[in-house]
């Protein structure tokens, strides 16, 4: 789901029982393939929390990501002994409101299995090498402080010399719990469906996801303005007065143009292609 204005790029129905994590690569390959390789940042829960995973986000796909840490994880105790150091602004770095103060380390080694498949087995290896990746701990929030060893950890390989700008990007998850979502099993009823057959439910959830991105599509400016334009007056200044437009659709790509821009693509002229029979033409676009 895209965080800032609540619209399904990717999903996939499966048993309850199915692990997120072994959907995360197609799910993403998805989304960057529907997006035009928009996506740039995940904000993901603690269920993915995976070394493989993440490094292939990163070093593989090119998306950086924030992730929870687990509170029993090495890398957690490895940032929280870093809340008594000073900001060097080089590695560690602090910033603070009333609020919150967060910490921010760079280029910690102690997460063993950030790395490709198998990297955590050459650990005792002389020739491993740890990769680093960057921490932010939360010390304040809301104006509580936490006691040491109950600090919030996140994982990342964002720039952490702002480590404020790193959590406040990933309240925006919340807003994906919170207004999505929560919105879509309450409001939607996507947990209402039909029939309890997978045909069913399925055919449900997808229905509800697509009305539901449709609905907060038409809530972004761009929307605003198509739904205040109209869809005729839209459609007459997007394609123009003329009707003689066609969509011609190759190997999952396709074009809007008008119908003498084609017979110029293809070389022909309108009586010619009139004479040609269909199994002709057909050969002569292959």
């Amino acid at each position: 789901m895209e965080a800032r204005h609540k619209l399904v790029v990717a999903a996939r129905v499966v048993k309850i029982n199915e692990h997120e994590k072994n959907f995360t690569k197609r799910l993403v390959r998805e989304a960057q393939q529907r997006t035009g390789g928009a996506v740039k940042v995940l904000l993901v829960d603690r269920g993915f929390i995976d070394g493989v995973l993440l490094w292939w986000l990163g070093k593989k796909m090119g998306i950086r990501f924030v992730i929870p840490a687990r509170s029993n994880m090495e890398v957690s105790q490895d940032i929280r002994g870093f809340r008594s150091e000073k900001a060097d602004w080089q590695r560690v770095f602090w910033e603070e409101t009333k609020e919150v103060k967060v910490l921010g380390v760079r280029g910690l080694l102690s997460y063993d299995q950030f790395g490709e498949e198998g990297h955590k087995k050459r650990r005792g290896r002389k020739d491993f090498k740890a990769n680093p990746i960057n921490g932010v701990m939360v010390v304040r929030w809301e104006g509580k402080e936490y006691e040491p060893g109950e600090e919030k950890v996140f994982l990342t390989i964002l720039p952490v010399s702002r480590p404020l700008r790193v959590l406040e990007q990933y309240d925006l998850r919340s807003e994906v719990e919170n207004q999505g979502f929560r919105e879509l099993k309450q409001d939607y009823h996507l947990l209402k469906y039909p029939q309890k057959t997978g045909s069913a439910v399925r055919a449900h959830a997808v229905l509800t996801l697509i009305i539901y991105s449709l609905v907060n599509a038409y809530k972004s400016q761009r929307g605003q303005r198509l739904a205040h334009l109209g869809i005729r007056r839209w459609r007459g200044k997007q394609m123009g007065q003329s009707i003689h437009k066609m969509i011609v659709y190759y190997e999952g790509i396709y074009g809007i143009v008008d119908v003498e821009e084609l017979f110029y693509l293809i070389d022909m002229t309108p009586q010619e292609l009139y004479r040609l029979k269909i199994k002709r033409f057909q050969r002569e676009l292959e």
